[in-house]
């Protein structure tokens, strides 16, 4: 199932789109993740582990795109898990992923 064919953009700035993630895009996902996490790349998903997340759920995945320049500019990364707020998550994202 796909979530939608068009890509979504902003009626006042068609420079930036929510589109599927492609494999070819791995590599950017990484330099996104790093920034917004400011960590390293060996602290997050591996380009190797974007792909394989497009390979297994290809319609959870998602980049916001700057087409001009075509290059990621953000993306989403989701996993489902049972969550208590009163039990806060404490561990890093990549423990709680199993490192992807």
């Amino acid at each position: 199932m796909i979530a939608y064919n068009k890509p979504q953009t902003h009626p006042s700035n068609n420079a930036i789109v929510v589109v599927p993630s492609a494999a070819r895009y791995a590599d950017q996902q990484v330099d996104v993740m790093c920034a917004a996490y400011n960590c390293q790349p060996n602290e997050t998903f591996r380009a190797a582990q974007f792909r394989q997340h497009r390979e297994i759920f290809p319609e959870g995945q998602f980049i916001a795109l700057d087409v001009n320049a075509d290059r990621v500019v953000g993306l989403t990364v989701s996993m489902r898990v049972d969550f208590d707020p009163r039990k806060p998550l404490l561990e890093r994202w990549v423990e709680t992923t199993n490192y992807g």
